[in-house]
């Protein structure tokens, strides 16, 4: 427990640093999916994971690797960082997995609704993004992983409401990113931190926002509370 409260410590003082100077990501369009660039371990090596609001989970392929899809970058060597230490089985991350089991480590089996997969063992590392590095960051070190969507990168970033997501690790409430389309090769940013801002930007035009709900059957998802669909100027009678 103490250990567990240390690392709290340790990780929301380091995310009062970063807030200052603003955790940053380029995002850029892939086939389907929005993928995000990023480092991890010390030294640092660089990845390309993809974008996902709507799970907790970060993780990489690591080797050894039992099963592992190809990726443009090579497979994460855990050997290689001097910052990377599993995860104990008492720690709240562990107990946030939906399914886990105590071995050699943490363990853990993370499913999507397509039916792809990761599982591996629950680690922490040191993540970079951009020129803003975050210490102690858990994620899944992924040595069986399965889905044919997930070879464009080297895993994913999790961005939901969840305990185990980059933006609940980071204690941030805010985070913000501009999807360019997916036919073109522009990049945007995903920011981190509160000064993500919903201002017009070079005195543009309105911006209109909407509140985002939770579903407590559900509580790591984002909702929106539909009040109704219009066709031109009709309202469809949808209750």
């Amino acid at each position: 427990m103490k250990r567990g409260r240390h690392r709290l410590q340790r990780l929301s003082a380091f995310a009062l640093e970063a807030k200052d100077s603003q955790v940053k990501s380029p995002v850029y369009p892939g086939s389907g999916e929005f993928l995000m660039k990023l480092a991890i371990g010390t030294p640092p090596i660089s990845y390309v994971g993809i974008l996902d609001t709507g799970s907790d989970l970060i993780w990489t392929q690591c080797k050894p690797c039992q099963q592992c899809f190809d990726q443009p970058t090579p497979i994460f060597d855990p050997k290689k960082s001097s910052s990377f230490s599993k995860v104990s089985c008492s720690s709240k991350l562990c107990e946030a997995l939906p399914v886990s089991s105590c071995k050699d480590g943490c363990e853990y089996l993370y499913s999507y609704g397509d039916d792809s997969s990761t599982q591996g063992v629950l680690a922490s590392e040191t993540f970079t993004f951009d020129k803003v590095t975050i210490p102690e960051v858990g994620f899944g070190c992924g040595e069986d992983n399965e889905g044919s969507r997930f070879s464009q990168g080297a895993g994913l970033v999790g961005l939901g409401r969840g305990p185990l997501s980059l933006v609940s690790q980071l204690g941030e409430a805010k985070f913000s990113y501009c999807l360019t389309s997916i036919d073109e090769t522009k990049t945007s940013t995903l920011f981190i931190g509160s000064q993500v801002s919903v201002n017009s930007p070079n005195g543009g035009g309105e911006i209109k926002t909407t509140p985002l709900i939770q579903n407590p059957s559900q509580p790591s998802f984002y909702y929106l509370s539909l009040e109704g669909i219009t066709v031109g100027d009709t309202n469809l009678p949808i209750k």
